[in-house]
């Protein structure tokens, strides 16, 4: 099959990234068009570039629209698959959903404008929000709406010897978003040795690691780390979270986790992973698991077997193409 991807493929530790490798693995021709050209790393960029950048991505919209079009009419392909796709114009949809199917993937939570748009625009639909599904089926009146979420790749998320220089209590990987700050601020406050990876808008005055950790550097992190601490950016949204979920277990890290509602559908706690549901409790666990590493070595362990069953990107990536073809099936 001929696969058509639109989304941010070129960066190395996106889900984009990641879909394009497994469907290549499955036996898939895969045709990128990066949504997002002339950019391969933001995240370190001086605010004047990037709002250069987003200046000029503004300016060529017109472009991406044509570009994306005439190499659908070129390459012809089985399955167009748009992933999140804010540059895209609704119109631009109709359009190619007229020539060939037209699958939408959006890998957040939040429902916004242009996810409805897109969503009616398509064929069918996959959300990692599982809430998403009624609300979009709601307000589209798109019936093929599914949710799938993300994976992780074994040959990358996998376990890894420590660093000297990574190993602490406590590691958190991600945007300082203010109820992770908050979490953070009272880690140091407690006196737990704490080390912070992630975008550059942590505060000063916490033990902020001045990098992400990507891929091989995020599985050095887990391996270094007694408990990977986590929160979501989203604590309510149901059965919703982020893939540094899947991502930590992955690399056999011991994941300490704010509860999400609906978490239990998917995990069970104090065997794959354990999670909490406020500061108090999150530093119950803490003071307990650091001073038992066989329970945590244990949880660890089964937390990658779980995901490496049932949460690889090959495993996600042949699901989604399952129900592909029975929505196709159903419209022919």
């Amino acid at each position: 099959m001929k696969i058509l991807l639109a989304g941010n493929v070129n960066a190395p530790w996106s889900t984009n990234f990641f879909m394009k490798k497994s469907l290549e693995q499955l036996g898939h021709k895969v045709i990128p068009f990066n949504l997002r050209p002339g950019l391969k790393n933001n995240l370190y960029l001086p605010l004047t570039q990037k709002v250069w950048y987003r200046f000029r991505q503004e300016m060529e919209k017109g472009k991406i629209q044509r570009r994306l079009i005439g190499l659908v009419e070129k390459e012809k392909p089985d399955i167009f698959l748009l992933c999140k796709g804010k540059e895209i114009f609704p119109e631009t949809l109709r359009e190619i959903a007229k020539r060939i199917f037209t699958v939408y993937r959006y890998i957040d939570g939040p429902v916004l404008d242009y996810v409805i748009n897109h969503t009616k625009e398509s064929h069918c639909a996959f959300v990692t929000a599982g809430y998403l599904v009624p609300l979009l089926k709601e307000k589209t009146g798109q019936k093929y709406i599914y949710h799938l979420f993300e994976g992780c790749d074994p040959e990358i998320h996998r376990a890894v010897q420590p660093l000297s220089e990574m190993v602490c209590d406590l590691a958190i990987v991600g945007t300082g978003y203010k109820y992770r700050q908050d979490l953070a601020f009272e880690c140091v406050k407690r006196g737990y040795n704490l080390k912070i990876w992630g975008y550059p808008n942590w505060s000063k005055r916490l033990p902020y690691q001045h990098r992400f950790a990507f891929n091989e550097d995020f599985a050095k992190v887990c391996a270094s780390a007694k408990i990977m601490l986590g929160t979501n950016s989203h604590n309510n949204l149901p059965d919703y979270f982020s893939d540094r979920v899947f991502l930590t277990l992955a690399c056999k890290g011991f994941f300490l986790v704010k509860y999400t509602p609906g978490l239990e559908h998917w995990f069970t706690n104090k065997e794959h992973l354990v999670w909490f549901h406020n500061f108090e409790e999150a530093f119950k666990l803490i003071d307990y698991y650091l001073t038992h590493p066989e329970q945590r070595e244990e949880i660890a362990c089964q937390g990658q077997k779980y995901v490496y069953k049932n949460f690889t990107w090959n495993r996600v990536m042949e699901q989604m193409l399952h129900i592909i073809s029975s929505v196709q099936l159903k419209m022919s």
